[in-house]
């Protein structure tokens, strides 16, 4: 896990290579990292599209000199700048929002001393109980993917991020909801532990946003972004307001589902507190003072 106040993973240059070629990023390109880090996916781009314009955005400082020598890099918290105000939108050339946001939630970042967190803002509508139970503890990866598509969503552009599978998941369900403008997702799984050290599903997630054209909220979950074939392993998205998994296994039984007649409890464990917890000493005893009989 990263250990630094800005809680990034640095992509191998390897990997970003492999993740661009799926995007055939062409020669008039204008190429946007906004948290370039030492510059990995920039350099990519050099290699793969020289006569791209490349651009990034970095808040340490040291890395900012790195990544420098693949493009136009200047220190700037993300949190802090409006994207569509630093990088005009008018200028006649495809626009790709490319990168490897950090990985880590807010309180991770808190608990390492860290600042360079994103002003706290309810851009999710969740509710008041919700936030107290924990829902205000957000991937800031998640936050400075929804801002992009939020900041750019009136402006054609194909998106490539490394993330979680599940911050994939939640920005598909996000842009449903909101009625962003959003087509073609794609999901390739990575093996985070070989490149990153990390023990999490994670993927290559892309897409287009054009308003101009019908949105579609499912994505295609491809196989390792280094399989040459790219074969299909499933689909998942938004049907009919409801995040599905599988969307070909959802709709052999989608006539089965429906609404239940009876109302389930979430609450259930901690109505029955006087059963689940015991206590250990001298002998294990539920609250009431039931004594209970347990294997060793």
């Amino acid at each position: 896990m990263p250990n630094n106040e800005f809680g990034d993973f640095q992509t191998p240059l390897e990997l970003a290579v492999q993740c661009l070629k799926l995007l055939n990023v062409p020669a008039n390109a204008r190429v946007l990292e906004p948290t370039c880090g030492r510059g990995a996916f920039l350099q990519a781009a050099t290699l793969l599209a020289p006569a791209t314009e490349r651009i990034g955005f970095e808040i340490n400082r040291s890395y900012v000199n790195e990544a420098s020598k693949w493009g136009k890099v200047r220190r700037a918290n993300i949190f802090k700048i409006a994207l569509p105000e630093e990088i005009p939108t008018s200028v006649n050339a495809p626009l790709f929002v490319i990168g490897n946001p950090p990985w880590v939630t807010s309180a991770e970042l808190k608990r390492m001393g860290s600042d360079n967190v994103p002003k706290k803002e309810n851009f999710k509508s969740v509710k008041g109980l919700d936030v107290l139970l924990g829902a205000s503890n957000f991937d800031v990866c998640e936050y400075i993917i929804l801002k992009i598509l939020r900041e750019f969503a009136t402006t054609p552009f194909t998106f490539g991020m490394l993330c979680k599978t599940h911050v994939a998941r939640n920005v598909i369900e996000y842009a449903a909801n909101a009625k962003l403008p959003i087509s073609n997702a794609a999901c390739y799984r990575i093996d985070a532990k070989k490149w990153f050290n990390a023990n999490v599903n994670a993927c290559w997630f892309t897409l287009q946003m054009n308003a101009a054209g019908p949105a579609n909220y499912t994505a295609c979950m491809c196989s390792d972004v280094f399989d040459s074939g790219k074969y299909l392993v499933t689909q998942f998205g938004v049907v009919k307001s409801l995040m599905v998994a599988d969307i070909e296994k959802y709709s052999s039984v989608r006539e089965a589902d429906g609404v239940s007649p009876y109302e389930w409890r979430s609450g259930l464990k901690h109505d029955a507190t006087q059963v689940f917890e015991l206590l250990a000493t001298p002998v294990p005893t539920t609250k009431g003072g039931t004594i209970v009989d347990l294997e060793p």
